[in-house]
Formats: structure tokens, C-alpha cells, sequence
């Protein structure tokens, strides 16, 4: 997805981050494939280059390795909802707010901004 709210040096250096932070998160994959959190935190950075469907992947792998992680489901609802999967991105923030006690800002406004949208409560 192309940046668009800052300035074309801003976004360059922007994705220049986003590509480190991708490389360095692969490597800690590959150091242990059972890291629930470097493979959310990863498929931030994918989906922050316009590489949705392995966000997506990455995402839905944290959450399976550590289900109790409300960031992974948040992450993954993120994913999902770039992707136009709005009804299971809903199911994530959800998810999310279930296992945060209802205290996670970040998949509250998610959550609220979709059921307006679907019109969903």
C-alpha cells in the first residue's frame, strides 16, 4: 500500500525502517519458530509494506502458537481487516478484548469502527 500522509522523503525512510524491522524479525523466526511474538510484530511489518495475505499468515501463526495473546489476535484482526476479511477481523478483536479483560484500546476502536461499519451490534 502506497504511503500517501507524508512526505514522499518521510515515507521512504518509513519503509526503509519497516524493511529492517522485517529482516531483523525474520531472523528471529528462524533462531526460534516458536516466537508467537516476533511473527505478530512481523506481520505488522509486512502488512506496513503492502504484503497483506503473509500478514495475514504471520498473524494467524502467532495466534496459533500462543492463543492467549490479545496483541497476536489484535494483529491478526488488523490483518484481516486490511484484507477485507471484516467479519473474522471482528472475531479477532473480540478475541483480543476477551483475553485483555476488555482493557485493549488499540482492538476496542477496531472493534467498534467495524460493528459501525457492518452495522453489526
Amino acid at each position: 500500500m502506497p504511503c500517501t500522509r507524508h512526505s514522499d522523503a518521510a515515507c521512504e525512510q518509513g519503509r526503509k525502517h519497516n524493511e529492517k524491522a522485517r529482516e531483523a524479525l525474520e531472523q528471529a523466526v528462524r533462531l526460534d519458530g516458536q516466537l508467537a511474538e516476533a511473527y505478530t510484530n512481523l506481520g505488522i511489518a509486512l502488512q506496513d509494506l503492502g504484503q497483506g495475505e503473509e500478514a495475514e499468515r504471520m498473524t494467524g501463526l502467532a495466534v496459533r502458537l500462543k492463543p492467549e495473546m490479545a496483541a497476536g489476535h489484535n494483529n491478526h484482526g488488523r490483518a484481516l481487516e486490511n484484507n477485507n476479511k471484516l467479519e473474522a477481523a471482528l472475531s479477532s478483536y473480540n478475541e483480543a478484548l476477551q483475553l485483555s479483560g476488555q482493557g485493549y484500546a488499540d482492538a476496542f476502536c477496531a472493534k467498534v469502527y467495524l460493528e459501525h461499519f457492518l452495522c453489526a451490534w
